[in-house]
């Protein structure tokens, strides 16, 4: 079987425009969720901060996701005191469905209203130990 060279090439072309579609995308959803997690930030009076991080090591309660969003105090300079929002993992070959996940739910989001809508109820279900954080060792409350 022998391919000729413009379909070889045609190919290919196709198959590195889809990947670099499928980077742009992935980047593209970090972003989505960096924006709402902004929005909480500014509820808060600046008084968290978010981080996005590899789960590496792998921590046991999150075991199928490949990032985590973990929260802190702002006024604390360590991630590892504040708590793990939730883990999330994009699809590798095309971006969605974007899997997020608490140490008790699992979400399957096929695009960016149905990622920032679960987004919006972790953060609620998990509205308690926000401000549990915020609060820690002070009687301030942003709001």
């Amino acid at each position: 079987m022998t391919i000729k060279n413009e379909e070889l090439i045609t190919r290919l072309r196709n198959s590195l425009e889809k990947a670099n579609v499928t980077l742009k995308l992935k980047a593209r959803i970090e972003e989505d969720m960096s924006s709402v997690l902004d929005i909480l930030k500014e509820l808060t009076s600046d008084s968290i901060d978010y981080y996005i991080m590899e789960n590496n090591p792998v921590i046991p309660s999150y075991k199928d996701c490949s990032k985590l969003i973990r929260l802190k105090k702002k006024s604390n300079g360590d991630y590892s005191s504040g708590i793990v929002l939730f883990g999330f993992s994009i699809n590798d070959s095309t971006g969605y469905p974007l899997q997020l996940e608490t140490e008790s739910e699992y979400f399957e989001c096929s695009d960016v209203d149905e990622m920032k809508e679960c987004v919006a109820v972790i953060i609620e279900k998990k509205s308690i130990d926000i401000m549990k954080l915020i609060s820690e060792d002070s009687d301030f409350i942003p709001f």
